[in-house]
């Protein structure tokens, strides 16, 4: 006989998921169990656990699995676990255990087709990040839709690395954690996986060799996507719209890296920009992108465009706070022109950063999506709340800024039209349209007169330039 000497068992920290729903990891969990002979392309930041999750989650309910990687398959099973190199064949054995099978397939860099065998599985699991070949491909061949995943939540991560018991039974140091959600995000395989060593030099020549490729590995390597989180009208409830998507820079790290790229190949930068400052989902990513590039221009001595007086920005300060009760940091001087940089957060949607000068305001914006009076009741908010900072102001600048001319004039062409029906409304109508009290301010002040909406295009090199 031989005797073990077991361990002390030791606590372990979790999260219990049924008491968290935002998380929405359960909610995905039924609503695939739900959906039979159904494939589903799970779009993911980097290297995450999401299949690996599926995984024990369907062998926990004794559910048959074929565990798809690009060195081998793994069949669990009642049996056990059988492997096999290479794809799996077409016999009548293969096809009965698909028919009861899950299929997931964990595969994500580099070129990868799944066998159409697999579609005789009642459900099939592709977790990958962002390769829009893979996506098309993989539609045509299972009829797969796309749905994102959330990114690991802070909760998530501070369950595991946080406590100094927990970091000492996973071998995890809380300090190298939170150094790799600064420089590379909260991408989980990097943070807990052991074998990744993403270094901030690491990160830099990835985000290069990736910048001047045509294809999606840029958005990889620089963005995580979650899922739309909408809100019933009726109810107030949150639900996930998972078939959508809102797209945002993994780090401030690679925001910064990409802003240097982008400067020194603008270009090409360009091909990465067209599209995502026209879209939703990846307005913010092209807004942060954007406002930077500006923003170095001016701290460099960029001339202001002729609408503002031209001249030179003499002050920089950062807004803190929402668009109706915010603080400046520094406190502004009398030193003009003054250049407001706004945070990134919903009540500051329309506008992506102020330009101040003696007489003018401007309110810039990188291709906003259609117009609609919210935004000027944002605006609107932000000039009154600026009152004591800007003194007598003659005119007011919507400045819609982009990289495709046409694109920009016909935003410009909508949002002018917005604009004249809110110059036409009288103080009832007001209301109706931005709301008490603002409305009553608005129209006492006679604000919206002074809007006027104007285009612009920019270059690293020569700045922003007007555009009828």
């Amino acid at each position: 006989m031989v005797m073990v000497k077991y361990r002390e068992r030791r606590s372990v920290r979790y999260i219990e998921l049924s008491q968290h729903p935002s998380l929405g990891v359960l909610a995905a969990q039924a609503d695939l169990v739900h959906r039979p002979n159904t494939a589903t392309f799970m779009l993911r930041t980097g290297n995450i656990f999401g299949s690996l999750y599926f995984l024990f989650r369907r062998l926990a309910v004794g559910q048959p699995v074929f565990y798809v990687t690009r060195e081998a398959v793994f069949y669990f099973s009642s049996y056990g676990v059988q492997t096999c190199q290479g794809p799996v064949g077409r016999g009548p054995q293969t096809s009965k255990a698909l028919q009861e099978s899950w299929v997931l397939i964990d595969v994500n860099r580099g070129p990868f087709a799944p066998s159409s065998v697999y579609r005789q599985a009642r459900c099939v699991v592709w977790t990958s990040s962002h390769h829009e070949d893979r996506r098309i491909g993989f539609h045509k061949t299972f009829g797969a839709e796309p749905w994102y995943m959330k990114p690991w939540s802070s909760k998530e991560i501070a369950a595991l690395a946080c406590p100094l018991k927990q970091g000492e039974l996973l071998e995890i140091d809380r300090g190298t954690v939170l150094q790799k959600i600064k420089t590379g995000g909260p991408v989980a395989r990097a943070l807990f996986g052991g074998g990744f060593t993403n270094t901030n030099t690491t990160i830099r020549n990835d985000l290069k060799s990736s910048f001047h490729c045509r294809d999606s590995s840029f958005a990889d390597q620089a963005f995580f996507m979650r899922p739309l989180v909408r809100v019933n009208p009726e109810s107030g409830q949150l639900s996930l719209q998972r078939t959508d998507y809102q797209a945002e820079f993994l780090s401030s790290f690679i925001a910064a890296e990409t802003i240097d790229l982008a400067v020194r190949n603008f270009d090409t930068s360009k091909v990465h920009l067209a599209d995502p400052l026209g879209a939703g989902s990846t307005h913010g990513v092209a807004a942060t992108l954007f406002e930077g590039l500006i923003h170095r221009a001016f701290k460099h001595g960029g001339e202001l465009p002729s609408g503002f007086g031209g001249g030179k920005v003499a002050q920089y300060c950062r807004l803190l706070g929402r668009a109706d009760q915010f603080v400046c940091l520094p406190t502004p001087t009398q030193k003009r022109p003054l250049y407001l940089q706004p945070p990134q957060c919903p009540s500051f949607a329309p506008v992506d950063a102020i330009l101040v000068t003696q007489s003018v305001l401007g309110f810039m914006q990188s291709s906003p999506p259609e117009p609609h009076s919210g935004a000027f009741a944002r605006m609107l908010a932000i000039m009154l709340k600026l009152t004591g900072v800007l003194g007598y102001i003659k005119q007011v600048l919507y400045c819609l800024v982009g990289t495709d001319v046409e694109r920009v004039q016909s935003r410009v062409k909508g949002t002018r039209r917005m604009l004249v029906k809110l110059q036409k409304l009288n103080i009832d109508q007001l209301c109706d349209e931005l709301g008490l009290p603002i409305a009553i301010e608005v129209a006492s002040k006679g604000l919206l007169r002074k809007f006027k909406v104007v285009g612009y295009t920019f270059h690293p090199e020569y700045g922003l330039e007007e555009f009828e």
